[in-house]
């Protein structure tokens, strides 16, 4: 039926006489092709110009790729290369981990200096703190390059006084110690070592906490946002978290007292499929509350993206008031009065790639 297919296209004379000009026409697939994705390039763009049902054929074709095992792929293909899932992820390096692929455009920018407006303005009303978080979108594992060199654009553009600090990855053996296979976020060693460098940020002096043991979701697999996002199920993983003993306190979610995230599900709260990073951590609120009730510490706000949810109560525990703002959900756009309402003596940015330059994080 596949032969069949191709070749419907092979005995064409590539030419619209209706339209008067030369139709795009397939070109017969090799391997190489389609690691690199020329072929499937060609291929979508061949359908769309010679099928009037080419959006059928292309779902069509995208339902039987999803099947393709990007494991078993010869390593003399895949050594120290990437291997494209689609236009946004790869699998590098023969690995069984997707990662993200980016090239800032003007958008990304144009972004960046919508939000550089109020991160300035936020220097000027507290003690602030960026943490820049590199994931695999930033870094370019087969050139050894750095796409996006956030640290570099804060530290040239933010103006007054303000800290900067940031995670990063120099590897890709590094990479896959500190954030999921299957996933976009960092997992449990990797926002453990954010949260000790967040602390060395905000608060030297003080002791970090220690985690107690490792608990495990094993019932189903994980399957994380990218593996979801590509429908790559032979990349699901086991889903890890840290234990730790926390001081006793009140969270809030948008004004209600609610507990926020659940580090101890029960049997049948853990369903196939899951968004597991979302039950234990907690998922994407407008505003969170953490009230350790410590009058005698300082109130901090966080702006983050989801790579804060695993850390959020951790840091919280060093204060009096924690208040964390997911700027996708939340309707504050006044930083000013919002900081001078809530007593707000700290401010940290978890500066990741997200929300630097997504345009979903613009005030």
């Amino acid at each position: 039926m596949t032969a069949g297919f191709f070749s419907s296209f092979r005995g064409k004379t590539g030419v619209s006489i209706t339209e008067q000009r030369q139709l795009i026409t397939l070109k017969s697939p090799t391997f190489q092709s389609f690691l690199d994705q020329t072929f499937q390039t060609n291929l979508e763009e061949t359908l769309a110009d010679q099928f009037p049902m080419s959006g059928k054929i292309k779902n069509f074709a995208s339902t039987i790729l999803q099947f393709a095992d990007y494991k078993k792929i010869p390593s003399f293909f895949c050594r120290n290369r990437y291997v494209y899932v689609n236009d946004s992820y790869a699998v590098y390096d023969c690995s069984d981990y997707l990662v993200g692929m980016s090239e800032p455009d003007e958008e990304f920018f144009a972004n960046f200096q919508n939000h550089l407006k109020y991160y300035n303005v936020l220097n000027s009303i507290a003690d602030t703190y960026y943490y820049v978080l590199e994931n695999s979108s930033s870094y370019d594992f087969e050139n050894h390059r750095l796409v996006i060199d956030a640290y570099s654009l804060l530290k040239e553009n933010l103006q007054g006084d303000y800290h900067l600090g940031k995670f990063q990855h120099n590897t890709f053996e590094e990479y896959q110690k500190y954030f999921y296979k299957s996933d976009h976020h960092w997992n449990l060693y990797g926002s453990y070592l954010g949260y000790t460098e967040i602390m060395k940020l905000l608060k030297p002096e003080d002791e970090v906490l220690t985690p107690e043991g490792i608990r495990i979701i094993s019932k189903y697999p994980f399957y994380g946002s990218v593996a979801k996002q590509t429908r790559q199920w032979n990349f699901g993983e086991v889903f890890q978290y840290y234990e730790f003993s926390l001081p006793e306190h009140e969270e809030y979610i948008d004004g209600k007292l609610k507990n926020y995230g659940n580090y101890n599900p029960k049997d049948e709260d853990i369903k196939a499929y899951d968004n597991y990073y979302a039950l234990v951590y907690g998922g994407d609120e407008a505003e969170i509350f953490y009230d350790f009730k410590k009058d005698e510490k300082e109130n901090l706000l966080i702006l983050a993206s989801s790579y804060s949810n695993p850390i959020n109560r951790l840091i919280a525990s060093h204060f009096n008031h924690t208040y964390v703002l997911d700027l996708r959900h939340s309707s504050v756009s006044d930083f000013r009065q919002y900081v001078e309402e809530h007593d707000i003596d700290k401010i940290l940015v978890l500066a990741s790639p997200e929300f630097l330059f997504n345009a979903r994080f613009n005030r």
